[in-house]
């Protein structure tokens, strides 16, 4: 693919200037900063500090401050490490994380477009209709309703290198380079890759299967072998995602089959405008639900599916894109066809962007030859029924079921789809020829691909009121804190302790070592996304000295130490009366059989109490612990966490310290014990005492050691062995492929001559 050649340029050109009008008018009037609210501000800004963090400073496989720690390769693999756009910025310093968000989205919508123009320019006799097909498909409506969570870009970007590398393969038996496709979308996100697979099948049987069997089965063999080529090259994040992904609670989640063959009315207004109408945020909505976090949007600027239709309607029973529209068509409307690209573990439409490629490419083919396609008809057609269509909704809406949650939004919305149908049907009859309707139709791509997504990413932008700004300061003013490693930390804003580099309790995440939520699920309690709160004696449990908080909550029982102030922003840091080191030590257990047949609301203190072994771990731990008394354990309360702590607090961890992967400390025990560490299991630590390896304990998701007599120095180290596999089968993986594209060149070299 060379850049040089002008229509290659000119797609990168013209998407990267559209994306800068765009998101560039947002940065200005931000002095250079860019946020949006919800999960964009809660999630992704975070996520992306956290790494940068991790990077400019001494942070290794394992990161402190994700939750109560976890591994960073399989956490932030699918938020951020697999991104290229953001190793292109991983220069910038965490501070500055909001100045490098909306330069990411030009790049990305540029990319995309190059990208998407390469695809489209193999099918379209003119470079203007794939360069209007390119920005169709860059600024999308499931583009702009996605603004929100940012890392699907990244995905839509590279997803045309697979459908041109799996069509050389296929019609040119150019080898090497599919392989290289499916690495690079494996990488990328592989939730999204997942569903790409499905779609490669689908797209090999109607392109090629549908017309040519025989030929196209003998190439069955040579496709699978490099998709699990370039999978197994994707090795270094994929097979940690995986693994990581297994462990989480939500993959266990399924939707119930009777969701799946269901359609409300309100699904049916939401999947109609999904086509119709412009996208608008997933929160605060103006019709349908109120609230829909599925990302349905398939709206094409200006054209809508006006110009899809027209290809449609024109015959050709052998032509391949009309058969996989019209399948595709069908799959997006019924909710079992959204299940297959997610394993049916959800009903999202997250798969939107592979279908809206195919409308972009039926859009462009038709202003190729746009008088020999029925675009007046289906023009007043589309017309007709969207007023026909918004009439009906206005009265289901007064009479029925209130289905027009914002009218006045609502009737913008409307408005907009309305003129695009309008300017086609006016371009349409114009007596000129081809060329001009290209050029003013490409003129007006270009203006309502600005104007719906500058629209759209305004509303996410003013939803919570909080501007980038303020946003900055919040930064800044967190930044000033100075953390403690021996101890832990509990705010009421989640992720924060990623923004503040400090060791928290609580999170807004989902890709967590899975011992986290077996340590919550043992309190009785819940950790799929956010983080509950736990009952008495959690923080204890978790060695939470520090309180932060920005003043709009209610702090009882503690010592203000500190504020930080920013501008606007304030943070306030207060000191527990009670609280424990990381690292403490118990002379008695009790079993986790025991211990699950506790009152919910004592757990966390009876583990204050008593060590909860396994049972068939309970060898290991009666030579050198008593047993509890279970009678005393189910009369605790409240009222006993202080004199608990006070107990731990005469044998509990010194000299705290934290390494790349590593960390000490110093404990003084009167007898034999175990020591326990609120940190969370996992395969890859190991933990040595005064110089002799010791086994670890999974203790309801925790750690525990045994320590001897005596000062002990306590040292745990971490080596994620997975990856390590990983980055192995990387490197061997990408020597096969280096080998086999050789022996491919070399054999093409010679049939050259």
């Amino acid at each position: 693919m060379k850049l040089y050649e002008s229509g290659k340029m000119q797609a990168f050109v013209v998407n990267a200037l559209l994306a800068l009008l765009i998101f560039g008018t947002f940065m200005i009037r931000e002095k250079g900063l860019f946020s949006l609210s919800y999960d964009f501000n809660s999630q992704l800004v975070p996520f992306t500090k956290v790494c940068l963090d991790s990077l400019h400073g001494e942070g290794g496989l394992w990161n402190w401050n994700i939750d109560l720690g976890t591994n960073l390769v399989s956490a932030m693999s699918y938020y951020r490490l697999g991104s290229p756009f953001f190793w292109l910025f991983s220069w910038c310093n965490g501070k500055n994380v909001l100045y490098i968000m909306g330069w990411e989205y030009v790049v990305k919508y540029a990319v995309t477009g190059l990208i998407s123009y390469c695809y489209l320019r193999r099918h379209t006799k003119s470079h203007k209709s794939a360069l209007a097909g390119s920005i169709l498909y860059s600024f999308s409506g499931f583009q702009t309703i996605n603004l929100l969570f940012g890392i699907f870009h990244d995905a839509v970007a590279f997803f045309p290198l697979l459908l041109m590398t799996l069509d050389d393969l296929v019609e040119k038996d150019k080898k090497g380079f599919f392989a290289l496709a499916v690495f690079l979308n494996a990488v990328v996100n592989y939730y999204c890759f997942i569903g790409e697979v499905v779609f490669l099948a689908i797209y090999f049987i109607m392109k090629y299967v549908a017309d040519d069997p025989r030929r196209s089965m003998k190439k069955i063999g040579i496709c699978f072998l490099e998709g699990i080529l370039g999978v197994l090259m994707a090795s270094v994040l994929f097979v940690p995602s995986i693994l990581a992904t297994l462990k989480n609670a939500r993959v266990s989640d399924s939707v119930s089959l009777k969701s799946y063959l269901e359609l409300s009315r309100r699904d049916l207004l939401s999947i109609i405008s999904a086509f119709l109408l412009p996208a608008e945020m997933m929160m605060k909505r103006s019709y349908a639900y109120a609230e829909e976090w599925t990302s349905r949007s398939a709206y094409l600027p200006l054209t809508g599916i006006v110009l899809e239709g027209a290809y449609l309607l024109k015959r050709n029973r052998k032509d391949w894109l009309k058969r996989l529209l019209l399948l595709l068509t069908i799959l997006m409307i019924i909710p079992i066809g959204n299940g297959m690209f997610s394993l049916f573990t959800t009903d999202y439409c997250r798969w939107y962007y592979m279908p809206v490629l195919f409308m972009a490419l039926a859009s462009a083919k038709v202003l190729d030859e746009m008088d020999h396609y029925q675009v007046g008809s289906v023009s007043l057609l589309v017309l007709l029924f969207l007023l026909v269509w918004t009439a009906m909704s206005f009265w289901w809406h007064k009479t029925k079921f209130e289905l027009i949650l914002n009218q006045n939004r609502f009737l913008l919305l409307l408005i907009i789809a309305l003129s695009g149908i309008l300017i086609l049907l006016a371009v349409r009859i114009m007596p000129c020829c081809i060329a001009v309707k290209q050029n003013i139709l490409l003129g007006a791509i270009f203006v309502f691909a600005l104007m719906t997504t500058a629209f759209t990413c305004g509303l996410y932008q003013k939803f919570d009121g909080e501007d980038s700004a303020v946003y900055q300061q919040k930064i800044d003013a967190i930044e000033m804190l100075q953390p403690q490693e021996e101890c832990r930390y509990v705010s009421y804003e989640d992720n924060l302790g990623m923004l503040g580099g400090f060791h928290g309790i609580n999170s807004f995440i989902s890709t967590i070592n899975g011992s986290i939520p077996e340590f919550w699920d043992s309190l009785g309690l819940e950790k799929i996304i956010f983080s509950p709160v736990g009952p008495d004696g959690t923080e204890e449990l978790l060695s939470v000295k520090y309180v932060i908080s920005d003043g709009s909550e209610e702090v009882s029982n503690v010592k203000l130490l500190e504020s930080f102030e920013q501008g606007n922003a304030v943070y306030h840091l207060y000191e527990k009366s009670c609280y424990l080191n990381i690292g403490f030590t118990y002379d008695q257990y009790m079993l986790k059989s025991d211990f699950l047949k506790l009152d919910q609301d004592i757990r966390a203190i009876a583990m204050l109490s008593a060590l909860v072994i396994n049972d068939e771990d309970a060898g290991e731990v009666q030579d050198v612990l008593a047993q509890a008394d279970l009678a005393a354990i189910k009369n605790l309360s409240a009222d006993d966490i202080e004199q608990l702590v006070t107990q731990h607090k005469d044998e509990n961890a010194e000299k705290f310290d934290i390494e790349r992967d590593f960390f000490e400390c110093e404990i003084n025990s009167s007898t034999m014990k175990f020591a326990f560490f609120s940190v969370p299991y996992d395969e890859g630590w190991s933990a040595d005492v005064n110089g002799k390896q010791v086994q670890i304990l999974n203790v309801n998701g925790m750690m525990a050691i045994p320590i001897e007599k005596g000062m002990n120095a306590v040292r745990f180290r971490y080596l994620d062995k997975n990856f390590v596999y990983s980055v192995t089968l990387s490197i061997v993986s990408f020597l096969i492929w280096i080998g086999y594209y050789v022996k491919y060149r070399s054999k093409t070299k010679r049939y050259e001559k």
